[in-house]
């Protein structure tokens, strides 16, 4: 589910570099990966929206998984966060979409005390795949 957020519809396919290396890192061909997240697809309203079904082919853990971040976006996005980024330790990660934008000019660090969002970089890629 986590790359599903951060891949566009059109990018999940079996020879995207992130895919290749997510499948690597499962012992799993990049096929099987594409295919999960196809089947993920099929739940996506905003995909229905335009027309689009995904993979008829999903499980019900599929469907727990979809309802489970549709439910409570906040915790399963830092799960899935913390997930992934220990699937991927030490591995080089392939770029995502929206990693090409130059940071604010300006200094990086300011003082203040303020709640802030864990795990900034799923949600980023996760808006930035939505809304490309």
């Amino acid at each position: 589910m986590n790359v599903y957020c951060k891949l566009p519809f059109g990018k999940l396919n079996h020879t995207n570099p992130l895919i290749v290396q997510v499948a690597q890192r499962m012992d799993r061909t990049p096929s099987s990966v594409s295919m999960k997240l196809c089947n993920l697809a099929s739940f996506d309203p905003a995909l229905r929206a335009r027309g689009i079904k995904g993979l008829r082919a999903a499980s019900r853990a599929d469907r727990e998984m979809w309802d489970a971040f549709s439910t409570n976006w906040d915790k399963m996005s830092e799960k899935s966060e913390v997930a992934f980024e220990a699937l991927m330790k030490g591995a080089p990660l392939q770029s995502l979409p929206g990693d090409e934008v130059a940071p604010p000019p300006g200094p990086s660090e300011d003082e203040a005390m303020r709640k802030i969002r864990r795990h900034q970089a799923f949600f980023r890629h996760a808006v930035l795949s939505s809304y490309d």
